[in-house]
């Protein structure tokens, strides 16, 4: 086993090892993002053939970990019933596996370009739908009950949308409306 690779994921330090072009994943790693306390009970549901053994080093030294490839990372997300296995599930299958794939590596960098209005960061609804690993409608409904129009979130049309299309370049959605919400307002309401 060879090249450690370390990514983050709302905050939490996710390692993974590339063994010939195949991923394997530090299950202490995995459970600590779904909040599953004792990694060894949720090694011992994996198949053999989903998990193994590797030895890493440490600040304290070497260290055996225990370790899953794709197929047992799937196996603990899906059997999570823990509301973190949802969100965590939709940024291993939409971002860093296909990153993986694509290009051999998953990079800490956002790549994203961030969207503005008038100089302000801001996100879509799809935007936020996809962070929040939830329907558009569920998303627009959460904007509507727990944010202010007009300080945290604007609704646009016309020249305004059109504007805000041209600036930003290929924005989806041929609505005659859009809503766009401050970044640091929805950072701030998603983080409490």
């Amino acid at each position: 086993m060879n090249n450690l690779i370390e990514m983050n994921y709302n905050g939490n330090e996710i390692r993974t090892i590339d063994d010939n072009g195949q991923v394997w994943w530090m299950l202490s790693d995995v459970c600590k993002v779904l909040d599953l306390s004792t990694p060894s009970k949720v090694s011992d549901r994996l198949d053999d053939d989903e998990k193994g053994m590797t030895l890493i080093h440490t600040l304290g030294g070497k260290q055996n970990v225990t370790i899953v490839n794709e197929s047992g990372l799937y196996s603990v997300i899906l059997r999570s019933d823990k509301p973190e296995a949802k969100p965590f599930r939709r940024w291993i299958t939409h971002e860093v596996l296909p990153e993986l794939r694509r290009t051999g590596s998953y990079s800490l960098v956002k790549k994203e370009r961030v969207k503005t209005w008038y100089g302000v960061p801001v996100l879509t609804v799809a935007d936020i739908a996809e962070r929040m690993g939830i329907a558009r409608d569920t998303a627009r409904h959460r904007i509507f009950t727990h944010l202010r129009n007009g300080l945290d979130y604007f609704l646009i049309s016309g020249y305004s949308l059109r504007l805000f299309k041209f600036e930003n370049g290929s924005v989806p959605g041929t609505t005659a409306q859009m809503i766009l919400v401050r970044q640091d307002a929805f950072e701030e309401w998603f983080n409490k």
